[in-house]
């Protein structure tokens, strides 16, 4: 076992690392720091089993550096060394589950015979986590089956008393947000080389990434897959999804999205109406996705309107940066056809805009404003077919773009955030992530590639400009500056700031006082 001694006192502290034969007493020899900070940097990455630390050192007393050991999630034990009774900060310790307290001056018997409890405690606490690990293990093993077969009696009318459903999901630790549920059905274009469970859990995988905050489970359903999501379905995260695998799987795949149902006993009724959504789409059509509501609509629709042609440009649209003007060039042929009316194919053309002005919206791109006078060039097929190409040219060029803006909107909201509330000490990578509706590890590493920098490092320079700026321009009080930086305890915060600058607070103020 490694144990770590924190003691100021030279003397003392080479004094307890001679004292006893620690091998003989299965210890490896102690680790020994004089203070409290280097202490922690150590602790950062390395761990140890026992410490034993002085209660009255400089900068960080043995209390406050307990405190952060608990913060950062050391579970070692830990044994208080101190010259003097004191019972206010005994119960402070036992409050931070320290079982030992030892006065100085220590003897080696007294010592060796505190090092025997607490190992005693600690190979029982081994033994222990052993057996609920062999438990946890098993329980892991049989709870997957035990969601997947919940989420198919749900979905085949094996389960449809609401009592029953509270009850598994009570059991089963499935939580939810909202009593809203939706579900998306996946179909494969082509089968991919891998083998079909290793396919199943990579869609699985992309989609709760995609939707962490939604996402509720994902299984194979009538030769396609069904994801059941808690709460409405966003169009743009279908197209986010459909990019990934793409990019990941390499495999086009179309979209149904059921209604969503207020009942969680009526998941299998999102989940039908889903697979009927995909159906219709996959069937010889060229969008990728489609919603149950917009079916009848689509059927009811007038048939001359040459829907196919238009679903073929916008998904040149969607997924290239290179045109193809002959496609362009036929569908407004098609509408603006001797044979069909002016009204007519006004009625067609303002369609047809609205089409891509919903998808200029999605693209943050104006593209109206060349085509404002459409009453007087409906009837000049020259100028309408020079107006439309500009505004695909404007698409290609919007395209080639948007996924780096995507990611580059997501950074700048992070660090929006981060410049609102750096003085907030419970600030991390995972809020962040989720306020912006991302995993930690997506958010880590795409603002990374854009910044160049970790998101911890730069909530860190952000907090210390923060402190620099109060340094320099008020007269608060270092501790008070810690606090509004984002940091709970003053001393760590002096320690970070002269890691940072060079420079102690103190000696920075005087540096650039005015």
């Amino acid at each position: 076992m490694k144990i770590m001694i924190v003691e100021d006192e030279v003397s003392i502290r080479e004094g307890l690392a001679q004292m006893i034969d620690w091998g003989e007493e299965r210890f490896e020899q102690p680790i020994l720091f004089e203070g409290a900070i280097e202490a922690l940097q150590y602790l950062e990455k390395e761990t140890v089993d026992i410490i034993i630390t002085d209660l009255y050192m400089p900068i960080l007393n043995g209390i406050e550096f307990i405190q952060m050991l608990r913060e950062s999630n050391q579970m070692c034990d830990i044994i208080i060394l101190s010259g003097h009774e004191r019972f206010d900060l005994a119960q402070e310790a036992m409050r931070l589950g320290v079982k030992r307290y030892l006065l100085k001056p220590v003897s080696a018997e007294k010592l060796r015979q505190i090092l025997q409890e607490v190992r005693h405690d600690i190979e029982e606490r081994m033994k222990l986590k052993d057996w609920v690990r062999i438990a946890e293990k098993k329980l892991d093993q049989y709870i997957p089956v035990m969601k997947n077969q919940f989420w198919n009696d749900l979905l085949t009318n094996r389960n449809d008393r609401l009592e029953n459903v509270a009850a598994s999901m009570k059991e089963l630790e499935i939580t939810t947000v909202e009593d809203k549920f939706c579900c998306i059905a996946l179909w494969k274009k082509e089968e991919m080389q891998q083998n079909k469970l290793t396919e199943e859990l990579a869609l699985q995988q992309l989609a709760a990434e995609i939707i962490p905050d939604r996402y509720l489970y994902g299984l194979p359903y009538e030769n396609m897959e069904i994801f059941i999501i808690n709460g409405d379905v966003r169009r743009d995260k279908i197209e986010i999804l459909k990019e990934s695998i793409r990019q990941n799987l390499n495999i086009e795949v179309y979209f149904g999205i059921g209604t969503t149902v207020e009942d969680i006993t009526e998941v299998r009724k999102s989940a039908a109406q889903a697979a009927e959504a995909v159906r219709f789409i996959c069937n010889g059509s060229t969008m990728f996705y489609m919603y149950y509501k917009d079916i009848r609509r689509i059927e009811n629709t007038n048939k001359k309107y040459p829907y196919d042609m238009e679903h073929k440009i916008t998904k040149m649209l969607r997924f290239h940066d290179t045109l193809d003007e002959s496609m362009t060039k036929n569908f407004l042929r098609e509408i603006m056809s001797p044979k069909v009316s002016i009204e007519e194919s006004r009625k067609e053309l303002l369609q047809f805009l609205g089409v891509l002005g919903r998808l200029a919206d999605e693209f943050g791109v104006e593209i109206l404003k060349e085509f404002e006078d459409t009453e007087q060039a409906i009837t000049n097929y020259d100028r309408v077919e020079e107006k439309f190409l500009t505004i695909m040219d404007i698409f290609a060029r919007a395209q080639s773009n948007a996924s780096k803006r995507y990611i580059e909107i997501m950074v700048e909201e992070a660090k929006q955030k981060i410049e609102k509330e750096y003085s907030d000490p419970g600030l991390t990578v995972a809020s962040l992530a989720g306020h912006i509706g991302v995993t930690p590890n997506y958010l880590s590493r795409i603002f990374g590639s854009i910044t160049g920098r970790t998101c911890m490092e730069y909530i860190t320079n952000t907090r210390m400009r923060a402190a620099q700026e109060m340094l320099k321009y008020t007269g608060k009080r270092s501790y008070m500056i810690a606090e509004e930086a984002g940091y709970r305890n003053p001393n760590y915060f002096s320690v970070l700031f002269k890691k940072y600058t060079g420079l102690s607070p103190k000696e920075y103020r005087e540096r650039n006082a005015s």
